[in-house]
């Protein structure tokens, strides 16, 4: 009994000797011997989930063993598949991974970018941050959100549609490959009361409503003295009336910063044109023109500051409730002296269109200019223009006298002395005078033989 235990041990021993040599290696041992092997599985902390031989040519007599093998693995961040051919050699202590290649191998995210720290990260520029689009597949190491966002910048608040494109990678996890927004909306945050006040002027706007387009606003302007920089116009008031935003087509810097209101001041209608004192202004960022303030309405060249966010007009100044418009036109009171009859009854042109003077003017060999004839300025006779452009609808923008037989010096010296009016924009070459109880401005310049006179209605 004691013998033929001893041959089964004996035996059993001879066994297992056997197989450690002689048997290939398990499929799990393949898998685990790989894993080692590639640092990938080390570098990423990577633990083995599946593998499987897809292909085996073992060869005892060679002493050969060739893996065709397909392993999986994963950590907290993705998970990696990837195949391998693996080439074994037999020892005389058993089966020894000789060389393995990587054929391919890929990764998948196992999670997306945390939505906060997407709104977090835009947070730092954007207010008001709402989901719009969640884009992405499960897999795919692509994530895409499109956010809207907004960003005040003085009184205006832009909102913008913001995509965040992420992209995983092992290495570096999920992070921002790129972003870009677009401007979706504008919105004008002005809605309150706007003044600018001197000695000479007060100028309120107060705004009940403000959208994207269009602003709903009454205002009252009072020049206390008439005079060129100012328009030569004393009170201009409107109740609460909405208009259309007017925007620049041609300076993006401009557009992008001011707006302007067509209140019906305008008498010709031209390329609009910055500054234009036809036009009432919003400028969010101009400190170039105006001096040293940078955001506010213009009128006249006047910047008017918010003074409230009240929708109610509480802050009203009280002149400009009693305020009256005592400026007059009267033609009658022009000094006979200056003009003859027919100069004054010309005037009346300028509140015409070319369609209704076509039959009582003459085309002059220079374009928009049409001849009136002679007729007496101061004691010469002078030729008599209107300058207009030749349009159904357009009305003149001045009348000229030529050949007026005075020099400059003269005429500043008999408008300053004889006269006694003011003289505006004086300079070597050029001066302004209004004429009194009028809405007509004289400009005097200098010519080689004799000045030009130009008169126009302001």
């Amino acid at each position: 009994m004691k013998a033929y235990t001893r041959i089964s041990i004996a035996l059993m021993s001879i066994v297992a000797l056997f197989c450690l040599s002689g048997c290939s290696k398990s499929e799990k041992d393949i898998a685990n011997d790989i894993s080692n092997a590639d640092s990938y599985f080390t570098l990423y902390d990577l633990q083995l989930t599946d593998y499987e031989i897809t292909k085996r040519q073992t060869n005892n007599s060679e002493k050969t063993d060739f893996v065709w093998i397909e392993i999986s693995g994963e950590n907290d961040d993705f998970s990696y598949d990837a195949a391998y051919t693996a080439t074994y050699i037999k020892y005389n202590d058993g089966w020894h991974l000789e060389d393995y290649t990587l054929e391919k191998s890929d990764y998948s995210a196992l999670n997306e970018p945390s939505l906060d720290s997407v709104k977090d990260n835009l947070s730092k520029e954007y207010a008001d941050l709402e989901v719009v689009q969640d884009n992405g597949r499960p897999g795919s190491n692509k994530k895409s959100y499109v956010l809207s966002g907004s960003i005040k910048d003085n009184y205006i608040i832009r909102t913008y549609e913001i995509r965040t494109n992420y992209v995983f990678s092992p290495k570096t996890g999920w992070h921002k490959e790129s972003e870009e927004d677009s401007i979706s909306a504008v919105q004008y945050d002005i809605v309150g009361e706007w003044l600018f006040e001197d000695s000479d002027h007060i100028y309120y706007i107060h705004i009940s409503d403000a959208t994207d387009d269009k602003i709903t606003f009454k205002y009252s302007f009072l020049n206390k003295a008439i005079n060129p920089d100012d328009g030569y116009w004393q009170l201009r008031q409107s109740d609460y009336e909405t208009y259309t935003i007017g925007l620049l087509n041609d300076i993006d810097y401009l557009k992008e910063n001011t707006c302007y209101f067509d209140v019906g001041w305008k008498k010709t209608y031209n390329t609009v044109s910055f500054a234009d004192e036809d036009y009432i202004w919003f400028c969010n960022h101009i400190s170039t023109v105006y001096g040293t303030a940078d955001t506010g309405f213009v009128v006249n060249g006047h910047f008017l500051e918010s003074i409230s966010k009240n929708n109610t007009d509480s802050n009203y100044p009280p002149e400009l409730r009693k305020a009256e418009d005592k400026y007059t036109v009267d033609y009658s009171t022009i000094p006979q002296e200056l003009f003859d009859s027919s100069i004054i009854s010309y005037f009346d042109y300028l509140n015409r269109s070319y369609e209704d003077l076509e039959s009582q003017i003459s085309k002059t060999g220079v374009k928009q200019m049409y001849s009136l004839g002679k007729a007496r300025f101061i004691d010469n006779q002078v030729y008599v223009y209107l300058w207009i452009v030749p349009k159904p609808e357009s009305t003149p923008s001045a009348i000229s006298l030529e050949a007026t037989g005075y020099s400059f010096a003269e005429l500043k010296e008999y408008f300053e002395n004889e006269l006694k009016w003011n003289i505006y924009e004086d300079s070597t070459y050029k001066f302004v005078v209004m004429i009194p109880n009028t809405d007509l401005q004289v400009t005097v310049q200098e010519d080689l033989f004799s000045a030009k006179v130009k008169i126009k209605k302001v």
